[in-house]
C-alpha cells in the first residue's frame, strides 16, 4: 500500500486501487497461459505479456477516469463524504463483479472454443430465458455468481480499507486540481494507447502464432472490438464491385448479371438416388472462413 507520497488523497487511493487492478488482470493473463499454452515452444510469450499490459492499462485507465473526473468538482471526490465514500466503493465493487465475470465466461469459451471471448455471445441475449435455463442445467451457476459475489465484496472492504488508511495517513495538498487535471491526461494516454495512432486490437494478432495474439488480449477488448462483426452487413454496393471478379473464377455467365449458379446433375434424381452428404459446423467455426467478413483472414 502506497501512502506516504504526497498527493492528493483521492489520487492516492487511485493508485492503490490502480495497482490492485493491475496485479488482477496481470493474474489472469497469467493462468490464461498456465491453463491453455499449446505444448509447441513459444518464441514470443514476453511480447505478447507486455501488449497485453498495454490493453490492460487502456480498461484500467476506464474504469478509474470517472473517479478522477468528478473529483476535479471536489464536492465528488471520495473523501468529501461518507456517502461518496461508500458510492465510489460500490462502483468500483460493481465494475469489478463485470470484469470477474467476463473474464469467467472468457475461460470458459478459450477451453471449450480455443479463441478469445467475442461479442457473438451478445446473440444469446436474443433466446435469453433459453440461454439462461442451458447455463443452469450444464455449470453450477448459483456457486459461480455466489462465489464470484463473495470475492467482490472481499474486495469492496479493501477499497474501504485502504480509503480509510489513505486518509488517515496523509493530509490533502495544495493545488489538488492541478493534480487531478494531470492525471486525467495520464490515464487518457493510456486509454489511447499509442502513438501516433490509437492502440488497435488487431495489433495482437501480429505475433508469430494465434495463441500469442489471444494471450495478447484481454476479453473486455476482445469483446468490444468484435462488436462490429456481431451481426452479419450486406453492402450492395461492395457486391456489385465484385462481381466482375467472382465472375471470372467461377465461370459464370457474362449475360446473367446476378450470382446465380446451377449446375444440373449428371444423372436425373427420379433415375438414381442422390447421395447427399449434410455436414454440421460448430457456429465458431465460421469465424475462421471467408465468409465471415472476417478482417484477419
Amino acid at each position: 500500500m502506497i501512502v506516504k507520497l504526497r498527493l492528493p488523497r483521492t489520487l492516492l487511493w487511485v493508485l492503490n486501487v490502480f495497482i490492485i487492478y493491475t496485479l488482477l488482470f496481470t493474474g489472469f493473463r497469467l493462468l490464461t497461459f498456465l491453463l491453455f499454452k499449446p505444448e509447441e515452444a513459444l518464441e514470443d510469450v514476453l511480447s505478447a505479456f507486455l501488449l497485453g499490459f498495454r490493453f490492460d492499462l487502456r480498461w484500467i485507465s476506464l474504469l478509474l477516469l470517472p473517479i478522477v473526473a468528478t473529483s476535479t468538482v471536489q464536492r465528488f471526490s471520495p473523501y468529501y463524504s461518507v456517502a461518496n465514500k461508500k458510492l465510489w466503493s460500490w462502483y468500483l465493487a460493481l465494475s469489478t463483479f463485470f470484469v470477474f465475470l467476463i473474464y469467467a465466461i472468457d475461460y470458459g469459451c478459450f477451453a471449450y472454443f480455443g479463441v478469445r471471448l467475442g461479442a457473438t455471445v451478445l446473440n444469446f441475449a436474443d433466446d435469453t430465458v433459453i440461454a439462461i435455463q442451458m447455463l443452469w442445467e450444464m455449470y453450477p451457476l448459483f456457486w459461480m455468481i455466489a462465489g464470484l459475489v463473495t470475492l467482490v465484496l472481499l474486495l469492496r472492504y479493501l477499497f474501504q480499507y485502504l480509503h480509510g488508511k489513505v486518509a488517515a495517513a496523509t493530509t490533502d495538498v495544495p493545488s489538488q486540481r492541478n493534480w487531478l487535471v494531470a492525471t486525467l491526461v495520464l490515464l487518457s494516454f493510456f486509454v489511447y494507447g499509442s502513438l501516433p495512432g490509437p492502440l488497435q486490437w488487431d495489433r495482437a494478432f501480429q505475433q508469430k502464432n494465434d495463441f500469442s495474439g489471444y494471450l495478447s488480449l484481454n476479453p473486455l477488448q476482445s469483446v468490444y472490438s468484435t462488436l462490429h462483426f456481431r451481426k452479419p452487413h450486406v453492402d450492395e454496393h461492395k457486391t456489385k464491385n465484385a462481381y466482375p471478379v467472382l465472375q471470372q473464377w467461377m465461370a459464370w455467365d457474362s449475360t446473367a448479371g446476378t450470382y446465380r449458379r446451377r449446375v444440373q446433375p449428371a444423372t436425373p434424381y427420379f433415375k438414381q438416388k442422390p447421395n447427399v452428404v449434410l455436414v454440421v459446423c460448430e457456429s465458431f467455426s465460421m469465424y475462421k472462413s471467408s465468409m465471415s467478413g472476417n478482417k484477419l483472414n
